[in-house]
């Protein structure tokens, strides 16, 4: 599942996307195990320097998933996406506990800008929770990207191949992602 998340994720920052709020009830299964993620509600395209700032925009954003840039200066990129996916691997190996369990928003906004990070989860191994510390880095050049992440979960996966589509003007480009464990393929076709 996390894979799938992941790819997904790598999707969007492909795309020059940022999500900006990905929780793990926001990401659907369907019935062959393949994740898609929901409420793009607060998605932003991200500026040619890589980034989005909010403005003056007022909206709810999930405290407790986000990053410490987010959190001081409203400042998202996929590195800060990157983050939120940290809290998700949490999440689920918490099977769902809410993260940041008894602190008020406002604890939860000074505990992150000042450093902290979630608790280890119980019984969660230590690859998984390695994988969690790295995209809790403080400084964000220093988190993984997401093809990184689909790296490190990759020895854990069995074959999948993921097939998408993008249309630009007339032309098609169809990517095609091949996981099995240990290696990752990425072929690329264009129709014309």
């Amino acid at each position: 599942m996390a894979i799938e998340i992941a790819d997904g994720m790598m999707y969007l920052s492909e795309n020059k996307y940022v999500n900006r709020g990905l929780i793990a009830r926001d990401c659907m299964v369907a019935s062959d195990l393949t994740v898609k993620i929901a409420r793009f509600r607060s998605t932003r395209e991200i500026s040619e320097g890589g980034y989005y700032k909010m403005r003056d925009e007022i909206e709810l954003l999930p405290i407790q998933w986000m990053a410490p840039e987010s959190l001081r200066d409203a400042f998202y990129t996929s590195q800060s996406d990157v983050w939120n996916f940290g809290v998700v691997l949490w999440e689920i190996a918490t099977l769902a506990s809410h993260p940041h369990q008894g602190l008020t928003n406002e604890q939860v906004f000074e505990y992150v800008k000042d450093g902290g990070v979630l608790e280890r989860p119980e019984g969660c191994p230590d690859r998984l929770f390695n994988l969690m510390e790295s995209c809790w880095q403080f400084h964000p050049n220093k988190r993984p990207t997401f093809i990184e992440i689909i790296e490190s979960l990759l020895p854990d996966v069995s074959l999948q191949i993921h097939v998408k589509i993008k249309q630009t003007g007339n032309n098609f480009v169809i990517n095609f992602l091949f996981l099995s464990k240990g290696s990752i393929e990425v072929h690329q076709c264009f129709v014309l």
